[in-house]
């Protein structure tokens, strides 16, 4: 979350941001909704970690221009953000945003929000 806090604050953006999903949404809100681990070992010793993490942003709803001109904007920048950050999940490991899907009727607490899946990705050796 740390890419999203230093983002954010970059912007001055007021927002909500939690490691998990949350109980209630103020949007914009962010959330770590997975994380996922690919471990390819090349000997008994050193191997290569490949993580990706899905950060869900809630946006609002889908037919309020402000959410949707606010994705665009906020997407637009933090990919460039993340680009000019590759080290940001360690001095060992590059970070790279590989996806971007918009949804909007996701459902959250049985309220319907615009939504985006932002993933990262991040590449390790040890």
């Amino acid at each position: 979350m740390t890419l999203i806090e230093d983002y954010c604050a970059s912007i001055s953006l007021k927002s909500q941001r939690y490691r998990a999903r949350p109980k209630q949404a103020l949007p914009p809100t962010f959330y770590v909704e997975s994380i996922t681990e690919v471990l390819t070992p090349f000997t008994i010793e050193e191997r290569q970690r490949t993580a990706r993490v899905t950060v869900r942003a809630l946006w609002g709803r889908y037919d309020d221009g402000e959410a949707v001109d606010q994705r665009d904007a906020f997407v637009d920048g933090f990919l460039d953000w993340v680009a000019n950050n590759p080290r940001a999940f360690g001095t060992n490991t590059d970070v790279n945003a590989v996806a971007v899907a918009d949804d909007p009727e996701f459902s959250f607490n049985g309220e319907s929000l615009f939504s985006s899946a932002i993933v990262l990705e991040g590449f390790a050796s040890t």
